[in-house]
This record gives C-alpha cells, sequence and structure tokens, in this order.
C-alpha cells in the first residue's frame, strides 16, 4: 500500500480529551466542546461508562467557565452513575456543582460542596486535584488569610506537577487593598474549578 492510500489512525479517547482539554485552556471552546462530544459519543459506543463520565464532566466545566449555567445543570444535578465509581470524579462532580452554585448566587453552599471535594479528593491521594480545589477555595472564602493559605496550597502542589496554567492561577493577583481577599487573574477566576487533564480516571 502506497503512502497514498494509507488510512490515518482514529484518535484514542486519550488523545480526544488531552486536545479538548488544551482548547479549553487556549480558551477555544468552541473546539474544546466539539472534542469533547465527540470523545463523550466513542466512549459511550464502546459501552465504556467510565471513560464517558470524564468527558461529561469535562463538558459541563467547559460550558462552566462561559457562564452557561442552564446548559451545564443537568449533567451536574443528575449525574451518571459511573461517578460513584471513583472517589476522583466525585470529588470533581462536587468541585463543578459548587461551582453552579457560586454562578447561582449561593455561596454558602458552594463552599460546603467545596470543602466534601476537598476531603475526597485528600482521601484519594489525588495531589493534582487537591491543588485545584484549593484555588477554588481561594476564590470562595471572604479572609483574606484563608484565602491567601489556600492559594499558597496550590501554588506549592503546581510547581511540584509543573503545571504553569494552575501555578499561574495560584499566584493570583495579590495587589488589592487592605481586608480584601487576594484573587487570582479574571480569566483564571473562571477556570479555577476545572481540574487539569491528567485527572481522567
Amino acid at each position: 500500500m502506497t503512502s497514498g492510500c494509507r488510512r490515518e489512525r482514529p484518535q484514542s479517547a486519550d488523545d480526544l480529551y488531552r486536545d479538548a482539554d488544551q482548547a479549553r485552556r487556549r480558551g477555544e471552546y468552541r473546539a474544546a466542546l466539539a472534542r469533547a462530544g465527540e470523545g463523550f459519543g466513542r466512549c459511550r459506543n464502546s459501552g465504556d461508562s467510565t471513560c464517558a463520565v470524564r468527558f461529561q464532566l469535562l463538558e459541563a466545566e467547559i460550558l462552566l467557565t462561559q457562564n452557561r449555567v442552564a446548559e451545564a445543570r443537568p449533567m451536574l444535578e443528575s449525574p451518571p452513575a459511573a461517578i460513584s465509581q471513583s472517589a476522583a470524579f466525585r470529588a470533581r462532580w462536587l468541585l463543578d456543582l459548587a461551582e453552579l452554585r457560586r454562578q447561582s448566587d449561593q455561596l454558602d453552599e458552594a463552599r460546603k460542596l467545596v470543602a466534601q471535594a476537598r476531603d475526597l479528593a485528600s482521601g484519594a491521594g489525588d495531589p493534582a486535584l487537591v491543588a485545584w480545589i484549593e484555588l477554588k477555595r481561594g476564590v470562595l472564602l471572604a479572609d483574606f488569610d484563608q484565602a491567601d493559605g489556600a492559594f499558597r496550597r496550590a501554588l506549592e502542589i503546581a510547581r511540584a506537577q509543573h503545571d504553569e496554567f494552575l501555578a499561574a492561577g495560584a499566584l493570583g493577583d495579590r495587589v488589592g487593598g487592605e481586608g480584601q481577599s487576594p484573587r487570582p487573574p479574571a480569566n483564571l477566576v473562571s477556570a479555577s474549578w476545572i481540574v487539569p487533564s491528567a485527572v481522567d480516571r
């Protein structure tokens, strides 16, 4: 067979997830959603519910980045059963649900959900996910010292994981008035609940 007749090998689910995640990090949300949808369809057709749920979570996270709450709400409020198969999946879902509550101005409920997510992620031994949860806690906390502590913990983990995107969010913009809680840059506040591509189990 000549090279001109050679057929390209279809992308694996891992490749599709990586592409969707990288497009999301670049702010290419339409492309990210398209890749996530393609990955979800492939996993569903193969009957792999664990594979499918990570794409569902990623899709919800991309929608939340764009404040498209109405579209993200159905999956997060009626999650697939496969979420219960993994502590990391459940922690990630709780984190996404917290952001849904935050965008619905239910801040107390959002803080409770983030605390539950942190406990689960810590027990699962998933440092990358813990870092993202700490970053989200920092965004939600009103107390300056507590928020700064959460950002510092996220930064320490991000540096250990060599995750520049997360480190940038954790560094944040600590320049502000007296008594104001530190906040990461605006483009990272909106993405602070989105977990890294390494969290795919």
